[in-house]
């Protein structure tokens, strides 16, 4: 397929078409389907899954899961005559305890971020029917707000920060590191992928 292109500079623009055929490799490690693609996508309240879409209830407090055969959606807790209102469901999420509109799929895991007692956000691995959830690392300084993004790849998540310090420091006009992390979603070791310094930067 061909893929069109605009570039807009200085108030005039340039089309480009890209024929995509030419792009593609016999190398398998490229070809398979080994990432989930979610860079710059904010207000992130829904995930695709294989057979439907998991999803951030109302107020972010819970988790449903939409399925695409039956076109009905339901909450993702099978327990009987539960409440769905504390820890005990598999679908609740608590009242302000997880980050909203943070929620991800890979690799047949749901993700979503909490808030750590440091004030780093906590990616949290949940299982598809909700019954498991294990810490994976702390990520990056969270503001109550959906201000961290990932991106999923080759076992590993990628998390930045789409808001500048200046929302937590309230200092402009000041240099700051912004940085892209990887965490090994196997260990939870982080590491700095990408790192630059500029006057309120951001990624």
């Amino acid at each position: 397929f061909v893929l069109l292109v605009i570039f807009i500079t200085n108030n005039s623009q340039k089309e480009i078409a890209l024929n995509m055929s030419d792009w593609n490799s016999t190398d398998s490690n490229v070809n398979e389907i080994n990432y989930q693609n979610y860079w710059a996508t904010t207000n992130h309240n829904f995930c695709k899954a294989e057979n439907g879409y998991f999803f951030m209830g109302e107020r972010c407090n819970s988790l449903c899961y939409w399925d695409s055969k039956s076109k009905k959606a339901m909450l993702l807790c099978g327990k009987p005559d539960c409440l769905h209102d504390n820890d005990k469901c598999n679908a609740y999420l608590g009242k302000g305890d997880y980050l909203p509109f943070t929620l991800y799929y890979y690799d047949h895991f749901l993700y979503a971020l909490k808030m750590g007692s440091s004030g780093n956000a906590v990616l949290v691995q949940i299982s598809e029917d909700g019954t498991s959830r294990k810490e994976i690392c702390e990520l990056l300084p969270a503001y109550r707000s959906n201000n961290i993004d990932l991106s999923f790849h080759d076992g590993k998540v990628y998390a930045y920060s789409h808001v500048m310090e200046t929302r937590a420091s309230e200092k402009t006009n000041t240099e700051y590191d912004a940085l892209i992390l990887c965490a090994d979603l196997s260990t939870g070791k982080v590491e700095t992928a990408h790192t630059y310094r500029g006057l309120n930067a951001v990624i």
